[in-house]
C-alpha cells in the first residue's frame, strides 16, 4: 500500500470514529473491570458493625468460612437498643429492621415464658455478582437464663472469602 493510500486512510472521518469507538470500548471495559474487582475485594471482608455505646463483647467465634458471630450484652432497654440500630440501617429493602413478637396466650401471657418477649432483627445485604456481603443484628430483652435483666446483641456476619 503506498504512502498516499494509507494517508488516505487516515484522513477519512469513518475510520478516525472507528477508531475512536474501539478506544473508548478499551477504557469502559477496564473502568468496569477495576469498579468490579474494588467491590468484589470490600466484600472479602466482613461488614463492619458499630457495636451499641458501652456494650461488653462476651462472645465472639468464627462459625464456618466467611462467618462470624458477635455476642454483645447491655443493661439498656432494647427498644433503645433497637432505635440505635435502626438509625444507621433501617434504609431500604436491603436494610430493615423489623420488630417480632413471641406467641402469647389467650390471657397475653408468652406461650415460652422463658424465651424473650420479642426481638428486633435488623438485616443488611450488600451482596454482589456471586459475592456474600451480609449481616443480621438480633437484639432481644432477655428475662431468663444468663443474660436475665440484659439486652442481648447477637450480630451474625457472612462475607466471600
Amino acid at each position: 500500500m503506498s504512502e498516499q493510500s494509507q494517508s488516505h486512510l487516515l484522513n477519512s472521518t469513518l475510520i478516525r470514529v472507528m477508531i475512536a469507538v474501539v478506544a473508548l470500548a478499551a477504557v469502559v471495559v477496564c473502568v468496569v473491570f477495576v469498579v468490579l474487582n474494588t467491590a468484589l475485594a470490600a466484600r472479602r471482608q466482613p461488614i463492619e458493625i458499630e457495636p451499641y455505646p458501652g456494650a461488653q463483647l462476651v462472645a465472639q467465634e468464627d462459625v464456618g468460612v466467611g462467618q462470624d458471630r458477635l455476642l454483645y450484652t447491655t443493661q439498656d432497654a432494647a427498644d433503645r437498643v433497637a432505635d440505635f440500630y435502626r438509625e444507621r440501617y433501617h434504609k431500604d429493602e436491603f436494610q430493615k429492621c423489623e420488630r417480632h413478637d413471641a406467641p402469647t396466650n389467650a390471657d397475653g401471657s408468652l406461650v415460652y415464658p422463658d424465651e424473650p418477649a420479642f426481638e428486633v432483627m435488623c438485616s443488611i445485604d450488600n451482596s454482589t455478582i456471586n459475592a456474600q456481603h451480609s449481616a443480621v443484628i438480633i437484639i432481644q430483652p432477655h428475662t431468663a437464663g444468663p443474660y436475665a435483666g440484659l439486652t442481648v446483641i447477637d450480630i451474625r456476619r457472612a462475607w466471600q472469602e
